[in-house]
């Protein structure tokens, strides 16, 4: 099954004064991840994946890579 190149799974706003920082924390549940075969029927596919962080599409402040399976 194809797995979207990217995927918005969540997102929060937050404002900053100049200099000021914050934690910002938020979970990606599994079924965030899965993916709709042929047959209508939903799977995680196995693979490496990265979550980004911060900034837009292509242009992450932060980002790791993860192994599902």
């Amino acid at each position: 099954v194809p797995v979207p190149t990217r995927q918005l799974v969540g997102f929060k706003r937050i404002s900053l004064m100049p200099g000021e920082k914050k934690t910002v924390s938020f979970a990606v549940a599994p079924s965030q991840m899965e993916v709709v075969d042929e047959d209508g029927g939903r799977a995680i596919e196995p693979g490496q994946f990265r979550l980004e962080i911060g900034g837009w599409a292509g242009r992450a402040k932060l980002d790791t890579v993860f192994e599902v399976g």
